[in-house]
């Protein structure tokens, strides 16, 4: 479990996090900074009325850009995540604000509306008894988002993963975990599925690891805001670039290409292994947030609107090929992005908008 105060208190306030902070630079508001958010989010864990921070600490992104720059390695998306779950929306009914977002759809983020639809059928769904054993070594976990925009990505994914000699297992009931839980405060309501899922693995002979396709099933499954007993029943974690190299996908591509870019590892990865690669222009740090996932507060919509219209109109004026991305969510923010796993039989793929 996170200890907030803690985290918190590692902030030595140098203001770098300024710097790369896409909501501060909309408002230029230090309230709308990270140094300012742990301001008030450490007000409130030593007694403050948590009123005084709701639309502040809500209107993150938690895109994570801060803590590339931050020199005390304060894990910042993990205590906004936790003060979500425990504090800001701790006496919240999650169902009764995802209803309520689909009677406000957002018009700047298409992302939006087909995650508030994914959470929507996750929740409703009555499936809580266990599934049968997996039959594999790996647990390929896609995302929701992924599966729904074209499961022949997936597909892709499988066949690429087979040929490295992993027997991969898939479970529709994992894929659910690709949403964002975490950063709207779905905590209670998804820690009882991945118990499941553990319980699932543990019975599943052979089974020794899990690969995810997406940064929200990523973030979740290794999330210290989980049980103890669940994160210890877990296998171990990776994503699919630990697997398939990403100097190796890029390697099958001979146009030029702007590679998407967010502060996430495998992100920062496949950006190292671009810049070697003539032709790819990476994604610059100010637009990084936009990779984020979408957030039902109504304080972070409009700013990742006009962050997603940026970056638009970045990708316009740059004219430097497609958009290749590992981020299921761009595949359907911005229309001329392609899945960086169908990448070496993209020009073969037209069921990539």
């Amino acid at each position: 479990m996170v200890d907030l105060l803690a985290e918190l208190d590692r902030c030595s306030r140098c203001g770098l996090c300024l710097s790369v902070c896409p909501t501060y630079e909309q408002k230029r508001v230090e309230m709308y900074a990270p140094r300012g958010r742990i301001a008030l989010m450490k007000a409130i864990m030593r007694g403050a009325p948590p009123a005084i921070a709701a639309d502040y600490v809500a209107s993150c992104l938690q895109c994570g850009t801060c803590q590339s720059v931050c020199p005390t390695d304060v894990p910042y998306s993990d205590v906004v995540r936790a003060f979500g779950n425990l504090v800001m929306f701790a006496d919240e009914d999650l169902p009764s604000r995802l209803r309520l977002a689909t009677t406000a759809p957002d018009p700047d983020d298409p992302a939006h509306g087909v995650v508030v639809r994914l959470m929507c059928e996750a929740i409703s769904d009555g499936s809580a008894g266990a599934e049968p054993p997996l039959d594999g070594d790996h647990l390929l976990v896609a995302g929701a988002v992924l599966t729904w925009h074209d499961s022949r990505i997936v597909e892709h994914a499988t066949v690429r993963l087979r040929a490295r000699g992993l027997r991969v297992a898939r479970s529709d009931r994992a894929d659910r975990l690709g949403l964002p839980w975490l950063e709207n405060g779905g905590l209670t309501l998804i820690e009882p599925v991945i118990r499941r899922l553990a319980q699932t693995i543990a019975a599943s002979v052979g089974l020794r690891g899990i690969v995810c396709l997406d940064t929200m099933s990523l973030n979740l499954l290794r999330s210290p805001l989980l049980a103890h007993d669940i994160r210890a029943a877990l296998p171990p974690i990776t994503h699919v670039v630990d697997h398939i190299s990403p100097a190796e996908l890029l390697d099958t591509i001979d146009d030029p290409v702007v590679i998407d870019r967010t502060a996430a590892p495998h992100d920062a990865q496949f950006a190292a292994a671009a810049k070697q690669r003539p032709g790819a222009t990476i994604l610059p740090q100010h637009l990084w947030g936009a990779g984020a996932a979408p957030l039902l507060s109504d304080p972070a919509r409009p700013l990742m609107g006009a962050l997603l219209a940026r970056k638009t109109e970045w990708l316009a004026r740059a004219g430097a090929g497609p958009l290749l991305t590992l981020n299921p969510l761009t595949l359907i923010r911005h229309g001329g992005a392609m899945h960086a796993l169908a990448a070496d039989s993209h020009a073969g793929l037209p069921w990539i908008n």
